[in-house]
């Protein structure tokens, strides 16, 4: 498969696509936000984002 062999993952997001944390996590009241980058290891930043997260017994309860 062109997404190397995972299912689910779009082909440009196979081997070597990378995540990347944009600063801290910000959180308040049971909610958190961490701004992110992607793009292929050693290349240029394809897309950006954001996941927010609700948190209850210090684990994620919701995305």
């Amino acid at each position: 498969m062109a997404n190397g062999n995972r299912p689910g993952v779009p082909k440009p997001m196979g081997r070597g696509f990378r995540f990347v944390p944009e600063g801290v996590a910000v959180g308040h009241h049971g909610l958190g936000v961490l701004r992110w980058r992607a793009g292929p290891e050693g290349g240029p930043v394809l897309v950006t984002g954001a996941d927010a997260a609700e948190i209850a017994g210090g684990r994620i309860a919701r995305l």
